[in-house]
């Protein structure tokens, strides 16, 4: 914020300082989260001013909790914006290529790595607060694929032939108001096109599956996955090498014409 104040976060610092201990003692090491909740907090009270009763108090727990951080892995301070390097005609090309794939090439599931760096792109994706309030499990094996894949609306004709499933999950342990209610839905789906437009980069194909809010669904999806009643499946997609020559349906979109009003 500019400009920067003297005083301010008073209402919760003592309780985030609080909380940083208990995390901190049950992690029983440096942990990169860790670090980054350190450097932020170490940051914090080098800015403000520690006479003020409040951060004061909350300076002085934090000052003896004795964390011992790593020091080259803390890049957290506000850095300059960098210019971008993909260009619009780029971003374009690569929108144009990925289609919703419903034919797939026998045993095509992409391998742990790629998928690890497909959510890794994802995870750059903004969310609110920077929760992440979202996660993802990936699915090969045949029967729990199948046993998930019968849940999921309009995937009866092709669901035979997915070779891997992404389940996109909800967490909303960390909200506590209903007033936001709709952020896991939000965040994943922003997360969300990102692993999409990231695995056609891995030369993989990918369908988002109809995932209708159904109660029943819900409760059977969550058993099948071991989920706590606190998270809730977003959606599901299927991933794996498309067939050559297979149909893909086309879709007409609307134009900036018909999506976007301007108010000058």
């Amino acid at each position: 914020m500019r400009p920067r104040k003297e005083v301010f976060a008073t209402s919760f610092i003592f309780e985030t300082v609080q909380l940083f201990e208990v995390l901190a003692s049950e992690a029983g090491k440096s942990i990169q989260v860790l670090d980054w909740s350190y450097s932020v907090l170490s940051e914090y009270f080098s800015a403000v001013d520690i006479k003020q009763p409040t951060i004061g108090k909350s300076f002085e727990l934090f000052r003896h909790l004795g964390y011992q951080a790593d020091k080259q892995s803390l890049s957290v301070f506000p850095y300059a914006k960098k210019s971008n390097s993909v260009s619009y005609k780029e971003l374009l090309s690569l929108a144009n290529n990925r289609n919703s794939v419903r034919w797939f090439v026998t045993n095509s599931a992409p391998c742990e790595c790629d998928v690890s760096k497909a959510v890794e792109l994802a995870l750059k994706a903004p969310s609110a607060c920077n929760r992440q309030s979202f996660e993802y499990i990936f699915i090969t094996e045949t029967e729990l694929l199948m046993k998930v894949l019968s849940l999921a609306g309009g995937a009866v004709g092709f669901r035979e032939g997915i070779p891997s499933l992404m389940v996109v999950v909800g967490d909303y342990s960390g909200y506590l108001l209903e007033r936001d209610r709709h952020l896991i839905y939000i965040d994943s789906s922003l997360a969300t096109m990102q692993l999409l437009l990231a695995f056609e980069t891995l030369a993989y194909n990918s369908c988002v599956l109809n995932w209708p809010e159904n109660d029943i669904n819900n409760y059977k999806v969550n058993k099948l996955l071991n989920l706590p009643s606190y998270k809730k499946v977003i959606m599901l997609i299927a991933v794996g090498k498309g067939e050559q020559g297979s149909g893909i349906p086309f879709s007409q979109k609307k134009t900036s014409n018909d999506s976007l009003s301007v108010y000058r």
